[in-house]
C-alpha cells in the first residue's frame, strides 16, 4: 500500500528521504512490501508525508459481511 500511495502523491523515495530524515533502505523496504517492522517515529513520518494514516497504510479495517 505504501508504494501505491506514494506514487498517487507523485513522491519518490529519494524525495521523501531527503526530506524526512528517514532512510533510503527503509523506504524502500516499505516501499517493496519487505519490511519486517517500523517504528512508531517512521510511522509518524510516513503519514505525514503520504497524508494518510496507518490505516489507510496497512489496510486495516472491518469487513462488513451479509449475513444469511
Amino acid at each position: 500500500m505504501f508504494h501505491y500511495l506514494r506514487t498517487q502523491r507523485g513522491l519518490s523515495i529519494s524525495k521523501i528521504a531527503q526530506q524526512s530524515g528517514l532512510s533510503r533502505t527503509t523506504l524502500t523496504a516499505l516501499d517493496r512490501g519487505r519490511a519486517k517492522g517500523i517504528s512508531f517515529n517512521t510511522l509518524q513520518q510516513v503519514t505525514k508525508w503520504l497524508d494518510c494514516t496507518p490505516n489507510d497504510l496497512f489496510g486495516f479495517g472491518y469487513h462488513k459481511q451479509e449475513v444469511r
